[in-house]
């Protein structure tokens, strides 16, 4: 028995520590962006690119842009258009791309790998993608080349951060500092604190009163 407790204890502890490994893919820079692109398309799909910079297991979306496409309620078609505006160096982190799938789930289908194999390809590097709805939900997916021409590999162990660091650690200090939570007594014990003072229990008069007969 103690050996079986002492296995589920190591495998919790390594499947945390793989949690903690995970990369991050950071849009906290643009998520709004991306919310309101979702929102305006309205029964449309949409897709976007977006430059990444990479660091230590974190991957931040900087920015993000809109091509030309077709689109319907369930597909859209389009090809990768960089804006004039980028530099060079934006120009070699073109890496990443995102969709909508309206009111679906956000589970990539067979034509959104087949699409995203052509831009690994493409880019002959590590690619970003996300699929977001329009509940809110996403998905976080990266595909990555293979040698002597197999097929491009996908993950989705990727984590998805939406929220900039320094906001959420004000969050966490406004809710610890300022929070006091409180025990709220059920009706029965309400009502019977009342009894005991001598008091009527207020809730069992019609609140209505005469006025519910005229």
């Amino acid at each position: 028995m103690g050996k079986r407790r002492g296995k589920a204890k190591g495998q919790r502890k390594a499947a945390a520590a793989r949690a903690v490994e995970r990369p991050i893919l950071d849009l906290s820079r643009v998520r709004q962006a991306i919310d309101a692109l979702v929102h305006e398309a309205g029964s449309r799909e949409v897709t976007w690119f977006g430059t990444v910079r990479e660091s230590d297991g974190l991957i931040q979306v900087e920015r993000i842009w809109v091509c030309a496409q077709k689109v319907s309620g369930a597909s859209v078609d389009g090809i990768l258009d960089l804006p004039d505006n980028l530099t060079d160096d934006e120009v070699q982190r073109v890496r990443y791309q995102g969709h909508s799938h309206v009111e679906m789930g956000v589970s990539p289908s067979g034509t959104d790998y087949e699409s995203w194999a052509e831009l690994v390809r493409l880019a002959d590097a590590p690619f970003y993608f996300t699929v977001h709805n329009k509940r809110g939900e996403v998905s976080a997916h990266v595909g990555a080349p293979l040698p002597y021409g197999l097929p491009v590999a996908f993950t989705d162990k990727l984590a998805v951060r939406l929220l900039d660091e320094s906001i959420v650690r004000w969050a966490q200090q406004e809710i610890s500092s300022k929070l006091k939570p409180v025990q709220l007594l059920r009706p029965k014990a309400i009502k019977a604190d009342l009894t005991r003072n001598g008091l009527r229990p207020f809730y069992n008069v019609d609140p209505l009163g005469d006025w519910a007969n005229e």
